[in-house]
């Protein structure tokens, strides 16, 4: 598999401010525009992805963490995005890492959600595999997985012994991404006037649209092959 190394590209998050400033003027969801502002201002950290700083991380561990205003980013060839680094686990069996994304919003008409991106290193920093849009499913959460909206983006990643020259993983997104939406089938409500009342009642189904924002709520789980599940299948739908 022919490798590549992710330098900072100094091209990279042209396209940030113009969406910032697309969306300003649509009048689109506030944390969803603040959250592109964020990362307009945000300075790279770094000029190397080896100067990123990586967190190790364990078998059987789990970490929610929040990308976002707080978090470091950096100028990848796929765009200027915020992120999360770690070094791989030491491992003799193989394992694999489930990443969750939470959608966020008050609403499911305001919602957003961080479709992640992810690479995985060996030593010399070089991109040895890479899990894109294809990787990832649009699902329910589970009872007390989440609060608020109960949909979340999941993607397994395999690590088996032919994988031994992996030595890190970074979660971000791409430009490609903020640029698309995902589409789920929510319940459509009509208002219901009754005396001394107005409330609102379902009827039917409707298609929602959620843009993908630069920043968001994900967790990430190191489980053994011993406690491994099987994989997701439901199909995520993107609309541009």
């Amino acid at each position: 598999m022919k490798k590549t190394t992710p330098i900072s590209d100094p091209k990279a998050g042209i396209l940030v401010p113009l969406l910032f400033f697309i969306l300003l003027l649509s009048g689109c969801a506030a944390p969803y525009t603040i959250g592109l502002q964020k990362l307009q201002e945000k300075d790279p950290c770094c000029e190397a992805i080896s100067e990123l700083g990586f967190d190790k991380l364990h078998l059987s561990q789990s970490i929610g963490f929040e990308v976002g205003e707080l978090s470091r980013a950096y100028n990848f060839e796929t765009g200027k995005s915020f992120f999360a680094a770690y070094e791989l686990p030491y491992y003799v069996n193989t394992y694999s890492i489930m990443i969750r994304s939470f959608m966020i919003g008050d609403q499911i008409d305001k919602a957003y959600i961080f479709f992640p991106h992810v690479i995985t290193l060996d030593k010399d920093y070089r991109v040895v595999r890479t899990f894109g849009k294809e990787s990832f499913k649009l699902k329910k959460t589970l009872m007390g997985e989440s609060w608020g909206l109960k949909y979340k983006l999941e993607g397994r990643i395999e690590f088996e012994e032919s994988d031994m020259s992996e030595k890190y993983i970074i979660v971000m997104t791409t430009e490609e991404m903020l640029l698309m939406k995902s589409s789920i089938e929510t319940m459509k409500l009509v208002p219901l006037v009754m005396p001394g009342l107005v409330t609102a009642m379902p009827f039917g189904r409707k298609e929602t649209i959620v843009p993908h924002a630069p920043v968001g709520r994900l967790r990430l789980t190191v489980t053994s092959s011993s406690a491994r599940k099987g994989p997701l299948k439901e199909p995520l739908k993107e609309v541009k």
